[in-house]
């Protein structure tokens, strides 16, 4: 392939929400001069400039359609944006289309995280549905067109494929297109460049060494935890949980309890403290949003800590307790919070939060007791 060649490639853009959320943009270049239809019909699928599908009536663009598929460590499928569930999509040629190159010498192959290849149900039914690899995946090689490469929104790539899933593979959280286009040669792509010292979002994709070396991940972590403690302090939620999340999974590149043998018991204090000050963080910070799994998933995990102080204990407790609350697990709620109060007697925070809880119980038993009695009257 020529530099020139690779030069005149198409880029895309796709932009995805997750749960609702912005979550970033992805930048594909295609291999245009490789597989030319196939490159050909994505970009235009990305663009939406074909006329819409005479069948379904929908527009032959990838604009607010849905991941129906993600398989952890294997890929991501997207582009039935007709059925929005595998089982349909067309592409810009009709239906389905050809196989474009798929056993030649100069094919594009699945080597490698981020390749972009036609979904299919078996020779020659491409349409509009591709996948995302999440490493290499060779089985797929000959049976599979691969069209184009990630070459940016390698940390958005990780979070989709973070994305909480069902029994089926779909998404437990929407993960939806919310635009789509194509890059003019030159333009920007549209994703700011990182500030010196920034760190990718998940540590697998970072440059620096922190699954070797436990005291630069606690490093990195500190200096994360750091941006996530200014947001809060700024009003800045939502930031500063991105922030405390991300220092975590740079400090879980070493779970509690696998650290070398030869390590000073110093350091594993030190590395297991602030592990159970970010996992505090984040579950007081998402009791605060309303995202009360995360925070009772969060308070849960600090629980488990080796030697917790019982101030620390109190406020996990404390912090399950508010979670179970909002999750409606009135039971689990006020157990917690009994807990909690009995290791910080005449703590005013928790006694209020658990006399609150047992009002609410007591008022939804007299609703029900009134609305039995009525039944009958």
């Amino acid at each position: 392939m020529s530099e020139t060649a690779a030069s005149s490639r198409p880029r895309v853009f796709l932009d995805w929400s997750i749960g609702g959320e912005p979550a970033g943009r992805l930048v594909f270049e295609l291999f245009s001069d490789i597989v030319p239809r196939t490159a050909e019909n994505f970009r235009a699928l990305c663009t939406g400039e074909k006329d819409a599908d005479p069948a379904s009536g929908k527009p032959l663009h990838y604009k607010d359609s849905i991941s129906h598929r993600i398989i952890k460590g294997f890929m991501a499928q997207f582009g039935d944006f007709t059925n929005a569930n595998g089982t349909g999509g067309v592409s810009i040629y009709g239906e389905k289309f050809e196989d474009e190159n798929l056993n030649a010498s100069n094919a594009a192959r699945h080597t490698k995280r981020g390749m972009l290849s036609m979904a299919n149900s078996g020779p020659n039914t491409n349409g509009s549905q591709v996948f995302i690899t999440f490493g290499p995946t060779p089985h797929l090689d000959g049976k599979h067109v691969v069209f184009g490469e990630l070459v940016k929104g390698k940390g958005l790539l990780r979070r989709i494929e973070n994305v909480p899933t069902d029994s089926s593979d779909k998404p437990q959280e929407e993960v939806r297109i919310v635009d789509s286009g194509e890059l003019a040669p030159g333009q920007h792509d549209g994703i700011a460049e990182p500030a010196p010292g920034w760190h990718e979002d998940y540590p697998e994709d970072d440059d620096t060494n922190v699954e070797e070396k436990p005291e630069v991940a606690l490093e990195v972590a500190d200096e994360i935890k750091a941006g996530g403690t200014a947001a809060f302090k700024a009003g800045e939620q939502e930031k500063a949980l991105a922030h405390w999340q991300k220092a975590l999974r740079y400090l879980d590149t070493h779970p509690q309890g696998t650290l070398p043998d030869d390590t000073p018991a110093a350091f594993t204090k030190k590395y297991t403290s602030a592990r159970l000050s970010l996992l505090l963080n984040i579950a007081l910070v998402s009791n605060k949003l309303g995202r009360y799994i995360l925070a009772e998933q969060a308070s849960t995990r600090a629980l488990a800590l080796p030697d917790l102080a019982p101030s620390d204990q109190a406020k996990a407790l404390y912090r399950r307790g508010i979670a179970q609350a909002g999750l409606k697990n009135e039971n689990e709620a006020e157990e917690d919070l009994r807990k909690a109060l009995e290791l910080v007697p005449g703590d005013a925070g928790i006694k209020r939060e658990l006399d609150a809880g047992i009002k609410r119980r007591e008022e939804r038993k007299k609703k029900e007791r009134a609305a039995y009695a009525k039944m009958f009257s």
